[in-house]
């Protein structure tokens, strides 16, 4: 079934969906899918002429979930049985998800830029201890530059276990009422959820604690004026070392 026939045939479900879209192109190192958020579409809306028109560029597969409305808001997209052939063929990560914070974890916070990454070495050790876990970088940096850049700071054999970066909170939607002011936690989650790995364990390693839900039991707090120093070291070994346990 091509894609315009799958829209009309949708259409004809009499529904409304949410289409994501799955782009090859670019999937990152660890085979995981960047999802582009093409819109919803109202009920009644011609959806095959929408896929149609997205089923031109090269390389893209439709992924949609079905929408069901309540009263107060959306709840989570979930796959119709119309629609399952499609998702189950979707890749899943079940390796643990470590989120990476630069400032304050890889170098002290606010220091000269000569220091940048002075604690990397010391950070790549520790992953290297714990080989299953992929990495997410969850830092300010990841507004100002791509992604492929930042693999660039860190030893081959760690970058390519780096799947990307987290949203942008003022770009989310949906956030759950229990992390609303807690940024980092709701990026975290809304990657998560975005790349099928919401039941996947999961560790941050950040400064700032309040960005975070408290006593947050998925979160290592480094001190941002030192950063990850030989002296925590051991303790975040034993959290990586759990995380890859559970």
């Amino acid at each position: 079934m091509n894609l315009q026939a799958f829209g009309q045939c949708l259409n004809n479900a009499n529904a409304r969906y949410l289409v994501a879209l799955l782009d090859p192109a670019h999937v990152t190192p660890a085979g995981c899918h960047q999802h582009v958020l093409l819109g919803q579409t109202a009920q009644g809306t011609q959806l095959s002429k929408r896929v149609s028109k997205v089923g031109s560029s090269r390389n893209i597969f439709a992924r949609l979930h079905r929408l069901d409305f309540l009263p107060l808001g959306l709840k989570r997209p979930r796959p119709t049985s119309l629609i399952r052939g499609l998702t189950m063929s979707m890749p899943s990560i079940e390796a643990p998800i470590v989120f990476l914070d630069f400032d304050g974890v890889l170098h002290p916070e606010f220091c000269h830029e000569s220091k940048h990454f002075c604690r990397l070495p010391l950070m790549e050790d520790l992953l290297r201890q714990a080989s299953t876990c992929l990495v997410v970088i969850s830092s300010t940096w990841r507004l100002q530059a791509p992604v492929e850049k930042l693999r660039k700071h860190f030893s081959p054999d760690i970058a390519e276990r780096i799947l990307g970066v987290t949203p942008n909170y003022p770009e989310l939607r949906d956030v759950p009422n229990t992390l609303l002011g807690y940024h980092r936690q709701a990026e975290c989650r809304a990657w998560l959820w975005a790349n099928n790995a919401a039941h996947v364990p999961w560790l941050a390693v950040d400064d700032r604690p309040w960005l975070f839900m408290p006593f947050c039991g998925s979160l290592f707090v480094t001190n941002g004026l030192e950063g990850v120093t030989e002296g925590i070291a051991p303790q975040l070994a034993a959290r990586l070392h759990q995380l890859t346990s559970l």
